[in-house]
C-alpha cells in the first residue's frame, strides 16, 4: 500500500494522465523517458519531466502530462517561431532521419553485442528528434493554446513527423531481433532482455553476461509491469506486484462501460460500419468496417482505403489519420482517448464525424 500512495503522490504532482498505447518493449519505453527529459531538453529548451507507463508483454500504455507540455511549446513558438521552424525543427527532422538510417546500417555487423551496444546510443538521440514533433502535435491538438502554426505549416510539421515516425518500431524490432542473437550466443533466451531499462541493459552488455536474478526479475516484468522515470533525481523504477497493478489499473486505466465515445472531428461524415479493433485483432471482419485504433501508421494505408472511417484514441491534426483521412476525404474521429477499449471487435456502431461521436449501435 505504501508504493502505491508513493507513486500515487508522484503521478498527481506531475499532472501525469494516460496518453498513448504502444505495441512495444518495456525497453523502447525506457528510451522514450531518456529521449523525452535529458536529450529533448537541448533540442527544445524543455523536458517532460516524469514519465509513467503500465504494460506487459510487448504493450504499453503511458501517462504523460499532455497538457504542460502544450503549454511550454506554445511559449517556445511565441518566442521565435521562425527560428524554430528553421532551425529546431530542421535540425530534429535531420537527425531523426540520420538516426534510422544508422540503425538500419547496422544490419551490415555480424556481431549482436555490438549491433545492440550502437542501438542503445542511437534510440534515445532519436526518440528525441521525434519528440520535437510530438511536444508540437500536443500543442496543435490543445484546446487551451491558441494557435500560432498556418495550415501550410501543419501539413509540413505532420508529413515530416511521418517522415521519421517509422523509426521507433523499426529500432524496437531490431533491438528485440538481435537480442535473441545474442541470447543464442549466452544461451539464454535473449527476448528477456528488451524487458530491462536503457542502464540496465548498458550494464549487462558491459559486463557481457546476465545474473540468475536479473533474468527473474526481466521474466516476472513480462507478466505485467509499472514503469516510472522522474529526471529530477533519475528516478527509474519497474514495478511487478500484481497487487499494486492492480490498483493502478483501476485508479487510472479502468474504462466504465458506455454506449458512445467522443472525440475530435478529422475529416466529416456519417457512417456505419462493424469494428475492426487494430489493438485487439489482426485481421478485419467481413463486409463494411471502421477502424479502431490507438493511432495508425504509413503500413495501416491499405486498410485505411479498405475501411468506412477511422476512429483513433490518439491525435491531432498533425497525428497521421487526421492527415490521411484528409487526403483521402476518409470520415474520422480522432482523440477519443479510450476507443479502442470500448469499442469491441465486431461492435456496429455509427461514426458520426461531424458531431465527433461515435455510438454503439448493437
Amino acid at each position: 500500500m505504501a508504493s502505491f500512495v508513493r507513486i500515487e503522490t508522484i503521478v498527481r504532482t506531475h499532472g501525469l494522465k494516460p496518453a498513448t498505447q504502444r505495441n512495444l518493449s518495456l525497453f523502447t519505453l525506457s528510451c522514450i523517458a531518456h529521449g523525452y527529459t535529458a536529450f529533448l531538453r537541448p533540442r527544445i529548451g524543455f523536458s517532460y519531466d516524469a514519465l509513467a507507463g503500465v504494460g506487459t508483454r510487448g504493450h504499453f500504455h503511458t501517462l504523460l502530462n499532455e497538457e504542460r507540455i502544450a503549454q511550454q511549446t506554445e511559449q517556445v513558438l511565441k518566442k521565435d517561431l521562425k527560428g524554430f521552424m528553421e532551425k529546431t525543427l530542421l535540425r530534429a527532422h535531420q537527425d531523426g532521419q540520420k538516426c534510422i538510417a544508422k540503425a538500419k546500417a547496422l544490419s551490415k555487423l555480424k556481431n549482436p553485442l555490438e549491433k545492440v551496444r550502437t542501438i542503445l546510443d542511437i534510440y534515445p538521440r532519436y526518440i528525441s528528434a521525434l519528440g520535437v514533433y510530438n511536444c508540437l502535435w500536443r500543442y496543435v491538438g490543445n484546446e487551451t493554446c491558441k494557435g500560432k502554426l498556418t495550415e501550410k505549416m501543419i501539413q509540413k510539421i505532420g508529413k515530416e513527423r511521418d517522415q521519421i515516425a517509422p523509426g521507433y518500431p523499426l529500432m524496437d524490432a531490431l533491438t528485440q531481433k538481435w537480442s535473441i542473437e545474442l541470447g543464442k550466443k549466452w544461451k539464454m533466451n535473449g527476448g528477456l532482455l528488451v524487458y530491462a531499462t536503457l542502464p540496465e541493459l548498458k550494464t549487462i552488455l558491459e559486463r557481457e553476461t546476465i545474473t540468475a536474478n536479473e533474468k527473474r526479475v526481466l521474466q516476472k516484468r513480462m507478466q505485467g509491469y509499472f514503469y516510472l522515470f522522474v529526471e529530477k533525481g533519475g528516478t527509474e523504477e519497474v514495478f511487478t506486484s500484481k497487487t499494486l497493478l492492480k490498483q493502478i489499473h483501476q485508479k487510472w486505466f479502468e474504462v466504465k462501460a458506455v454506449n458512445h465515445v467522443q472525440g475530435k472531428t478529422a475529416f466529416p461524415g456519417k457512417v456505419k460500419g462493424v469494428v475492426f479493433n487494430l489493438q485487439t485483432h489482426s485481421r478485419p471482419p467481413n463486409g463494411k468496417f471502421v477502424l479502431v485504433a490507438s493511432m495508425t501508421h504509413p503500413k495501416d494505408i491499405a486498410l485505411i482505403r479498405k475501411a468506412q472511417a477511422i476512429v483513433t484514441d490518439e491525435g491531432g491534426v498533425l497525428s497521421h489519420a487526421s492527415i490521411i483521412s484528409r487526403e483521402l476525404k476518409k470520415t474520422c474521429i480522432i482523440g477519443t482517448k479510450t476507443a479502442t477499449r470500448l469499442l469491441a471487435q465486431g461492435d456496429k456502431i455509427e461514426v458520426d464525424a461531424n458531431k465527433g461521436t461515435v455510438r454503439i449501435i448493437q
